[in-house]
């Protein structure tokens, strides 16, 4: 082995953009950071936990490192956010807009 960790469930770092899917209903929270310059993409699936997200980021932040370019990265707590808002009424109303 290299000495690095191999990558853990619900975290994955790849140079592929990441495919756009429909939401299936469930309650999940996707996590997806581009970089146009270098197409590195990050997505981290945080109902796996912080240790996942901890370590990709970690992943994302060594590969730039290496690569010697900037890094920006972007936290919204979506939670914070629509605690206000039920989330039935959330879905109803990007239904009625037309988000699949």
């Amino acid at each position: 082995m290299n000495g690095k960790r191999p990558p853990q469930e619900g975290a994955s770092i790849s140079t592929a953009p990441p495919e756009v899917s429909p939401k299936d209903g469930r309650e999940t929270e996707d996590l997806e950071n581009t970089d146009d310059n270098n197409n590195i993409y990050l997505s981290i699936d945080l109902r796996k936990g912080t240790t996942v997200a901890i370590f990709a980021l970690r992943q994302l932040m060594e590969r730039h490192r290496e690569k010697q370019v900037g890094l920006h990265l972007m936290f919204i707590d979506l939670e914070k956010a629509y605690d206000g808002v039920a989330s039935q009424e959330v879905w109803r109303c990007l239904r009625k807009k037309g988000v699949p």
